[in-house]
C-alpha cells in the first residue's frame, strides 16, 4: 500500500508539473495495455495461439498518445465549464 501511495504521489506531482506530457503518456500507456489485452482475449476466444499484431498495437498506441491524452487535456476543461 505504501508503494502504491508513493507512486500515486509521484504521478500527481508530475501531473501538476507537466500536465499535457503526463496525460499524453498516460493515454499512450493505457491504449497500449488495452490493445494487448484485447488481442489476447480475441486469440483466446478464437481458440488460437497467434502472435501479437504489432502494427495494430503501434497504431492504437500512437492513437492513445496523439488523441486521447491531448484531447482530454484540452477539451475536458471546455466541456466542464
Amino acid at each position: 500500500a505504501a508503494l502504491a501511495r508513493a507512486a500515486l504521489g509521484r504521478y500527481t506531482a508530475a501531473l501538476q508539473a507537466r500536465p499535457l506530457l503526463v496525460k499524453t503518456g498516460t493515454g499512450m500507456l493505457t491504449a497500449a495495455a488495452g490493445d494487448l489485452l484485447a488481442q489476447r482475449g480475441e486469440r483466446r476466444q478464437a481458440g488460437v495461439d497467434g502472435r501479437v499484431d504489432w502494427r495494430r498495437f503501434a497504431a492504437f498506441t500512437a492513437f492513445g498518445a496523439a488523441w486521447t491524452g491531448p484531447v482530454n487535456h484540452l477539451w475536458l476543461p471546455v466541456v466542464n465549464r
